[in-house]
């Protein structure tokens, strides 16, 4: 199992509001940084680990890049992405 940091260690308390939280989420979460350490890290680590099959799970806004893996990953099989919520 590997759980890339895709806030890369940097923090937001959630209890300081959303005038905090949004804009922290929105610069910390750019889909083209998270893609390209899926490609360049995440990915070739895992498959040099061993890895043959993948599996992503997300919850909140963890569901927004397993749904993007999901159809953007070339050549992979896709059982299902749901994304629970709003």
């Amino acid at each position: 199992m590997i759980l890339p940091d895709w806030y890369r260690g940097k923090l937001q308390d959630p209890a300081e509001g959303p005038e905090k939280l949004v804009p922290f989420i929105k610069a910390e979460t750019k889909w083209d940084v998270i893609k390209s350490d899926w490609q360049k890290k995440v990915r070739p680590f895992a498959e040099k680990s061993g890895a043959k099959v993948f599996g992503t799970v997300g919850t909140c806004w963890g569901s927004v890049p397993v749904l993007r893996l999901c159809g953007e990953e070339p050549g992979r099989k896709r059982k299902g992405c749901k994304k629970i919520g709003r």
